[in-house]
């Protein structure tokens, strides 16, 4: 949910033409991720328990940190252009 915010500022930084499409893709990756998750994530505790279902991500979230630690190193960053600043109106 912490990203949410991040990745919808991030789609307004297209261009017009691609702004729409970008927040449509972010909005419906969102809400179709937590359906999809809550529906996988309740037969996987029917068919086994909570113990299993929470350890099982607990052994994901780590693989994920991993990976996230891996691509954001120094070595493999990714220069980002700075975001344009808009001009403050002069009042005369």
């Amino acid at each position: 949910m912490l990203a949410h915010s991040t990745l919808l500022t991030m789609t307004t930084e297209f261009a017009a033409k691609a702004r729409g499409t970008a927040m449509s893709l972010v909005a419906f990756s969102m809400m179709g991720g937590g359906a999809l998750g809550t529906a996988l994530g309740g037969r996987v505790i029917e068919a086994s328990s909570f113990t299993t279902f929470y350890g099982a991500w607990a052994v994901l979230l780590v693989g994920l940190s991993a990976v996230s630690f891996l691509a954001l190193s120094e070595g493999t960053r990714v220069p980002v252009a700075p975001m344009a600043v808009p001009a403050k109106d002069k009042m005369s």
